[in-house]
């Protein structure tokens, strides 16, 4: 979809794929980014330019605004994504949720590792912001791995799948959806990674993987 004047005017900030609306709040991650983990072919089906500054929660639902403007049916959901890691700047997500949360249901697409980055259950504020969903990217079934494919640099000792796993259990608790996914590279073992998460009380869903060269455009 080309650039509408309301998206083009802060490139990166809004972007849209399918029938939602996505929003960047950082370039900043705390492990590799989740669209680094689709593999080095991958690209976005949407361009997603890197932020240039990183947006206020008045600048993201006014970006928001300009979006639902030119588009007149609206968008199915609202949901924080982009390159980097969304609780990395909490407070301006779910004061960005509060003022969004009357447009769209809110989905939240995450490493994980929000409690462990703010050393407390995030879950509640999620809540709080109205956010509905989150999708985490588990990607291993088994430590080792999970540290190989993703990263996790949180300044915790131990940092890893037990982390992001406990995240799940907390949202699921606070009464929020959570789906799992995991990016089918030939290392992976995909079933394994769907077991966890029907263990943890999720629902699943794999993600093509894309080795490259060459950028094949996905979701």
């Amino acid at each position: 979809m080309a650039a509408t004047p309301a998206l083009a005017k802060t490139p990166g900030l809004v972007y849209v794929i399918g029938r939602s609306l996505y929003v960047s709040l950082t370039n900043r991650c705390n492990s590799v980014s989740l669209p680094s983990t689709r593999g080095k072919g991958f690209a976005m089906s949407t361009p997603l330019p890197p932020l240039v500054v990183e947006p206020s929660a008045v600048e993201i639902a006014a970006a928001v605004d300009g979006a639902w403007r030119e588009r007149k049916d609206g968008y199915e959901a609202i949901v924080f994504a982009g390159l980097g890691e969304p609780t990395l700047r909490l407070d301006v997500l779910i004061e960005a949720a509060q003022k969004l949360r009357e447009r769209a249901p809110l989905r939240v697409n995450t490493n994980g590792l929000g409690n462990a980055q703010h050393g407390r259950d995030i879950s509640g504020d999620l809540v709080a912001g109205g956010i509905r969903g989150v999708t985490v990217a588990l990607n291993s079934a088994f430590p080792p791995q999970y540290q190989e494919i993703m990263l996790p640099e949180c300044g915790t000792p131990g940092l890893g799948l037990g982390h992001a796993s406990e995240f799940v259990r907390t949202c699921i608790r606070a009464g929020i959806e959570v789906e799992c996914t995991a990016v089918e590279r030939p290392d992976v073992d995909v079933e394994a990674v769907q077991m966890l998460a029907t263990a943890l009380g999720a629902s699943f869903r794999s993600r093509t993987y894309h080795p490259g060269p060459d950028a094949t455009p996905s979701l």
